[in-house]
């Protein structure tokens, strides 16, 4: 999916679903359906990966991780729906128990998306401490592709704030990871970005 493969990607995911749906691996499936919702917010299909997350909240208990990783793509759902409250509501629960678990991995794509949200909703002065936090975790890890993505979205709060030469070294740093990794729907995003036509997402 990171390779911009999507339909290839999609394909294998539903092998996948069906699989845990037949072992009965809840822990499988949450992580396989929270893959599915991300790949449909990508393709810009935010009301199939709410319908497809908050059906799978409501089902069997799993483990935490599967959980925080459920909740972070939902919230980024909701956003892209523009549904910023619900957002802002289930971001902040997938951070809190990422930093109570003190998982590190996960507290990265949690960050993520409520930077994202903080963005939006105009609060941007605690969107780029959120960033900032995030991109340290990666960079710590190291988790390029992760720090890459916060990275274009700090450039895009950076464009907002009419700081045009902080986001373009920040999306020209982001794009040679991209196309390092041959991440090719993100090198194409962030292109956008350095063009100044960014796609909500």
């Amino acid at each position: 999916m990171g390779l911009g493969a999507w339909d290839e990607a999609a394909r294998l995911l539903a092998s996948a679903l069906k699989m845990a749906e037949q072992l009965g691996w809840t822990a499988l499936l949450w992580y396989v359906q929270s893959c599915l919702a991300e790949l449909d917010v990508l393709r810009e299909r935010p009301d199939a990966a709410v319908t497809r997350l908050e059906t799978a909240r409501d089902g069997p208990a799993v483990d935490w991780r599967s959980a925080v990783m459920l909740q972070t793509t939902l919230a980024w759902a909701y956003l892209s729906q523009g549904d910023v409250a619900s957002a802002d509501e289930v971001a902040r629960q997938a951070v809190s128990e990422a930093a109570r678990r003190q998982h590190l991995t996960q507290m990265v794509g949690a960050l993520r998306i409520q930077g994202m949200v903080l963005s939006r909703q105009g609060r941007r002065e605690k969107a780029e401490p959120t960033f900032r936090e995030a991109l340290d975790l990666a960079h710590a890890m190291p988790y390029p592709y992760a720090e890459a993505r916060i990275l274009v979205e700090n450039g895009i709060l950076d464009t907002q704030r009419g700081e045009r030469d902080s986001a373009r070294k920040r999306l020209e740093e982001a794009l040679a990871v991209f196309q390092g990794l041959g991440a090719e729907k993100e090198v194409e995003r962030t292109e956008q970005a350095l063009q100044g036509s960014i796609p909500e997402r």
